[in-house]
């Protein structure tokens, strides 16, 4: 099970996941911490070109992605595939650092998320993404 938490983003609350993460074909970027928006309306996990500069990762450099589209626009995209770490759950995931402006937070998208089941309780600021074998601990019977 991963645990993320809500906190307030202007005045929104939002929910988030933070990660660890690695860049095994960077050796050069150093692994860092990034806080995940959890974004059931996205298709992808994206890293925000903010949090992408601010490990040190040169955009023009990495590999080139497939276009997307977000926000009622198209744009350009890069591709990396670091290790993602959250609490003890780790996997070489895709991510997306999209060429947008203005800023976006680092999203985690329905790709990430697809193996687990999403809990969210705001009203105590919990968010849970539970394996199917911990539904299976909790009682909760599948539906298949």
């Amino acid at each position: 099970m991963i645990i993320g938490y809500f906190r307030l983003v202007g005045a929104t609350l939002r929910p988030f996941v933070r990660c660890d993460i690695a860049f095994p074909d960077y050796p050069d970027v150093p692994p860092a911490p990034i806080e995940f928006v959890v974004d059931t309306g996205s298709d992808t996990t994206a890293l925000s070109p903010d949090d992408a500069a601010s490990l040190g990762l040169q955009f023009a450099t990495l590999r080139v992605g497939q276009r997307s589209e977000g926000a009622g626009s198209e744009f350009p995209t890069r591709i990396v595939e670091p290790l993602i770490t959250v609490q003890d759950f780790s996997t070489l995931h895709p991510l997306s650092i999209p060429e947008v402006t203005p800023p976006m937070p680092s999203l985690l998208g329905r790709d990430f998320m697809c193996g687990f089941a999403l809990f969210m309780e705001e009203r105590t600021e919990r968010v849970f993404l539970v394996t199917p074998e911990d539904l299976d601990n909790f009682g909760i019977p599948s539906l298949r």
